[in-house]
């Protein structure tokens, strides 16, 4: 979920002294920069065979750290483009475990897999509400890696059959937007979303109990919506780097 509000302050704040300590951001946002950050998210990847039989729909969540660098460009006082990659350890578990007993006997059906190794390449386009603050919108490609995903099914707790997609790699696209304010000339907070759609892959299944058996056309499709905030260092001298005017 993602939310705006509106807030009123009570009071006549124009009473309050103003701390002007820390010296205002002056330079240009022109200028490579490199970022750590983390952040949460989750993944619905909806699961079929074919067009009739499904299985539903795995809902993989978790965090991860990502990795960023970028470069900006300031075209005037109020706009800025820029082009930048992330590279993400991600721990997105997915773990289902459902069991039916009746009249002495039991059933239970288990699933596995996890998404790891996120990799992101875009562009933005952002506008300075202030010389220090930009609000933006981005998109670009993302590609990420998911697991080996495991089917188990036991009988009276035997296993009576288990079955395997393979791992692979998913391309995709995606959007997001955000916010990105300078702490200094140098230093940067940027908290972001993004929403990921890798369309859908034809997959198959093979049978661990029946070595030669498995299932053809398994689809996957999957979609991540992340949330994350990182820490930009601005490599250079940015405040040599502006001809533009930022009042």
């Amino acid at each position: 979920t993602a939310r705006l509000s509106l807030n009123y302050r009570f009071g006549n704040g124009k009473h309050e002294p103003v701390d002007n300590s820390i010296p205002p951001v002056t330079s240009s946002w022109t200028a490579p920069y490199m970022g750590v950050g983390a952040g949460a998210g989750t993944a619905d990847t909806k699961a079929g065979i074919g067009e009739e039989l499904g299985f539903g729909h795995l809902a993989n969540d978790g965090a991860f750290l990502t990795f960023n660098a970028g470069y900006d460009y300031q075209l005037n006082s109020r706009f800025v483009v820029g082009a930048f990659g992330d590279a993400s350890y991600t721990n997105f578990g997915y773990d289902a475990d459902l069991k039916i007993s009746a009249g002495g006997l039991s059933e239970s059906e288990t699933v596995h897999n996890n998404f790891e190794n996120l990799l992101m390449v875009g562009g933005r386009i952002g506008y300075l509400t202030a010389p220090d603050t930009l609000l933006f919108v981005s998109g670009g490609y993302a590609n990420a890696g998911l697991s080996d995903t495991r089917f188990n099914l036991r009988f009276n707790d035997v296993t009576v059959d288990s079955a395997v997609v393979d791992g692979r790699r998913f391309s995709g696209g995606f959007v997001g937007g955000g916010i990105e304010t300078r702490i200094n000339d140098s230093l940067s907070l940027k908290a972001e979303y993004r929403y990921i759609d890798f369309g859908d892959e034809d997959l198959s299944a093979r049978s661990t109990s029946f070595p030669g058996a498995g299932i053809e056309g398994v689809k996957f499709d999957p979609v991540l919506q992340i949330g994350m905030l990182s820490l930009n260092w601005r490599l250079g001298n940015p405040s040599a780097a502006s001809d533009a005017p930022l009042k």
